[in-house]
């Protein structure tokens, strides 16, 4: 199977998001204020679903820059 570039990789991206979203939370700290802690929780269980229902559903490997494959 052919490797795709890892930029059209969608658990790539989405991965990225959430941590500089977890980034922005830890130097901010508006999600928890707002969230409460159950809410909070939530979130991040929702972020845990997202990303293992993306890593079920990949079917071409990724390739990075000068991987040489």
């Amino acid at each position: 199977m052919d490797a795709k570039p890892w930029w059209k990789s969608r658990t790539l991206w989405v991965n990225f998001f959430f941590a500089a979203l977890t980034a922005v939370e830890a130097n901010m700290g508006l999600l928890r204020e707002h969230l409460g802690a159950a809410g909070y929780v939530g979130a991040l269980s929702v972020v845990v679903g997202v990303n293992a229902v993306l890593r079920t559903i990949t079917s071409q490997p990724i390739t990075l820059p000068g991987a040489g494959q």
